[in-house]
C-alpha cells in the first residue's frame, strides 16, 4: 500500500471513509481560493489558536513539509545564522539544510541521556538571528520535557527567535 505520508506511519481504517466523506462532500475539488475552502481556514485558524492558546494577533502558517518549513526559516529568518542543537538524524538534517543556506549557521550536538545547556551555548551571540531545536527526535526516539525549551527561549539574547520542530509531538501535549 502507498500512502503519501512522510516516513513510516500506520494509517487508521477510519482513513477510507474519511476519504469517501470527502470526495462525496466535495471537498477533494474545492477551489483554495472559494468560499467553502476560505471559511474552511478561518475556522481551522480559529481552533488551532484557542486549542494551542496561540495569541489572536499572531499568524499560523501552514507548511508542506518539514524541508519547507526549514527552507523559510533559514531564507526569510535568518539573515545572519542560525544555531541547531541536536541529538539525532532529525535535527542534524535541518542544520545541514539551514548550513547550505547561511554557511555561518552553526550545530551542538547532546547525548541521547543528555539535555542541552540553555546557560551555555557556544556561538549563540547577538549575530544568532535563529535557534533551531527538535522537541521529538523521531530518529532515536528522545524528547525534550520538562521546561527544556521554555529555559531555552528565557536565554535567548536580543531579538533572537526560537523554532521548534513539534511535527511528531504537537497533537500529544495538553
Amino acid at each position: 500500500m502507498y500512502t503519501f505520508n512522510p516516513g513510516p506511519s500506520q494509517v487508521y481504517p477510519q482513513v477510507r471513509q474519511y476519504l469517501q466523506d470527502a470526495f462525496d462532500e466535495g471537498w477533494l475539488s474545492a477551489q483554495h481560493r472559494g468560499e467553502r475552502f476560505v471559511q474552511l481556514m478561518r475556522q481551522t485558524v480559529a481552533e488551532l489558536k484557542n486549542k494551542l492558546n496561540i495569541p489572536q494577533d499572531y499568524t499560523v502558517f501552514f507548511m508542506s513539509s518539514a524541508t519547507e518549513c526549514w527552507e523559510v526559516l533559514a531564507q526569510s529568518l535568518t539573515p545572519n545564522k542560525s544555531l541547531h542543537l541536536y541529538s539525532g538524524a532529525f535535527g542534524e538534517k535541518w542544520f545541514d539544510y539551514a548550513k547550505a543556506l547561511r554557511p555561518n549557521s552553526t550545530g551542538i550536538k547532546f547525548g541521547l541521556d543528555e539535555v542541552p545547556n540553555a546557560n551555555n551555548l557556544p556561538g549563540l551571540d547577538e549575530e544568532t538571528d535563529l535557534v533551531c531545536i527538535t522537541q521529538n527526535e523521531t530518529s532515536n526516539a528522545t524528547q525534550l520535557r520538562d521546561g527544556v525549551i521554555l529555559n531555552l527561549y528565557n536565554r535567548l539574547p536580543g531579538n533572537t527567535l526560537l523554532a521548534v520542530d513539534a511535527t511528531s509531538s504537537l497533537g500529544g501535549f495538553s
